[in-house]
């Protein structure tokens, strides 16, 4: 076994290469590679994916990595943990080398999200923060009792068709209170909400961690690590999100008596909808919850989840008839280079990857 440490700069030659073209699993993928290459905060000797494979070049385990800037109290580099994936027989042991060697390349400024599965590999390792989770709030439109226990029980997958047809018979149920809310939430004549291109997103709040600007939101709209597709291309697996039947970025101006109080970065995912970076004028959460949920009817979305406090205080307040309310978390962990002085409520549901899935 050896690991392989790929550059920027290396990408497209791995993407050619007899490694890449054999191997039984898939590292990254092409829109992957595209990205990364023309990611405007990273340089063409930083490292980003770093693969743990065998003589023959079939891989065993893998982590990607997503360079970017962190201005806290100055600007410094930084790196985000993509992906992180090992074999589940061959590649078991290959886990924690394989973050041991992203926290060297990053030089301890190694950033990413945790989930319950992997938190433990942060907490044994002794080499990162962990802060308490971010709270947020996720709201369901739409009956979907099928996609929410399988997510939660996998092991019922066989009562699929069960709660297929449950769903269904419950939104026949529903759909006369459905158009009851697309009324009920229509917009005062006060507020006005407009979209927009990119082109058009404004600068960086000062407040803000990652300072993202235009240039940056505008590669990442352009290169997307979601294509949209019924099925993934290719015959090899990728152990990662890399199509979807729609994906869709959408970005606004919120009005209120013709004064500008909000922008919002919407995304679209097969009817799930984020927020991955709002900017908002003080005291307007109410009435940019009121903005949301009137798009959200409008586009037909099934659920939306956001973690920004805000906006979460404001849902929990705010009169919702027929949409379910459901608490949820985000971990977030960074190495100890960084000290403790982050504070995850000036993170955005953007920031990092996330914004690309």
């Amino acid at each position: 076994m050896k690991l392989r440490h790929i550059q920027k700069k290396d990408l497209a030659h791995y993407l050619h290469s007899a490694e890449y073209k054999n191997t039984p699993v898939v590292p990254i993928t092409e829109q992957r590679v595209r990205s990364q290459s023309q990611n405007p905060r990273a340089d063409d000797d930083d490292v980003v994916l770093i693969v743990a494979e065998e003589e023959n070049g079939h891989v065993l385990a893998f982590i990607g990595l997503l360079p970017d800037y962190i201005f806290f109290p100055v600007k410094k580099k930084i790196w985000w943990i993509s992906c992180w994936w090992s074999d589940t027989s061959k590649g078991k042991t290959l886990g924690a080398p394989l973050l041991l060697a992203a926290f060297k390349v990053s030089q301890g400024c190694l950033l990413a999200d945790a989930s319950p599965t992997v938190l433990p590999f942060y907490l044994k390792s002794k080499l990162f923060h962990v802060p308490k989770a971010k709270l947020g709030i996720k709201l369901f439109f739409k009956p979907l009792i099928k996609n929410i226990l399988l997510r939660k029980k996998p092991s019922l997958k066989f009562t699929s068709p069960f709660l297929a047809f449950l769903d269904q018979l419950i939104s026949i149920l529903y759909f006369p209170f459905s158009l009851t809310n697309k009324f009920y939430f229509s917009l005062p004549s006060s507020l006005k909400v407009q979209e927009i291109d990119v082109t058009q997103w404004p600068l960086p709040e000062k407040h803000n961690l990652f300072q993202r600007d235009k240039d940056v939101m505008t590669w990442i709209v352009a290169f997307p690590w979601i294509l949209e597709r019924t099925k993934k291309q290719g015959n090899r697996p990728y152990p990662f999100s890399s199509c979807a039947k729609r994906f869709r970025n959408h970005f606004y101006i919120v009005k209120e008596n013709e004064i500008e109080i909000a922008h919002l970065f919407l995304t679209e995912r097969n009817g799930v909808f984020k927020l991955p970076y709002l900017q908002i004028a003080q005291d307007k959460e109410i009435a940019v919850c009121k903005v949301l949920v009137h798009l959200l009817y409008q586009k037909g979305a099934s659920e939306f989840t956001t973690f920004h406090n805000g906006l979460s205080e404001a849902f929990k307040k705010m009169k919702l008839p027929f949409v379910y309310r459901h608490a949820t978390s985000y971990q977030y962990v960074w190495g100890k280079e960084l000290g403790k002085n982050l504070n995850v409520n000036q993170f955005q549901d953007g920031d990092g990857d996330a914004i690309f899935t």
